[in-house]
């Protein structure tokens, strides 16, 4: 495996999300991809934020969302369901789940960006850069949202 480095990048607070999502299909290798097809790499997709549309039309989005996200990025939101609207600082997030640091959740957050906006949504979660990784955090509103989308899954797979 090829050595990784650490690099420290400044980001506007406003387009965090969009570089986490940026950066999570460059590490994946899709942005090349992504770009020669047009499909918008970067930031400029029109989306919608989770508090549009009708209630089902969040809950189905969301629901969308959450069974298609990898499962460390699942896990993530369900400590945010657990925890709406207190931002949590990427170094404890880290631990309090045992992901691999701080530095992976950025990465482990890409599939929540990208499967937001195959449903024209915006990510679900507000973040904050600092050092340590930064704070991550949903809004109750939407993570009520989630949470009943959440339920619908869990129930579809209890009944299996």
């Amino acid at each position: 495996m090829e050595e990784l480095i650490a690099v420290q990048v400044m980001v506007p607070r406003g387009r965090l999300g969009a570089f986490h999502e940026f950066f999570g299909r460059w590490y994946q290798g899709t942005i090349d991809q992504l770009i020669a097809r047009g499909d918008g790499a970067g930031p400029g997709i029109s989306e919608r934020p989770w508090a549009n549309g009708t209630e089902d039309d969040q809950i189905q989005d969301a629901k969308y969302v959450y069974e298609r996200i990898s499962v460390d990025a699942r896990r993530i939101v369900d400590y945010w369901l657990e925890h709406p609207g207190i931002p949590v600082k990427g170094r404890m997030l880290a631990n309090q789940l045992n992901l691999a640091g701080s530095n992976a959740i950025p990465g482990t957050l890409s599939s929540l960006g990208r499967r937001s906006k195959e449903v024209g949504r915006k990510h679900p979660y507000t973040s904050e850069p600092d050092y340590g990784g930064g704070s991550f955090w949903m809004e109750p509103v939407i993570a009520e949202v989630f949470r009943r989308a959440r339920e619908k899954v869990l129930k579809r797979v209890q009944t299996s």
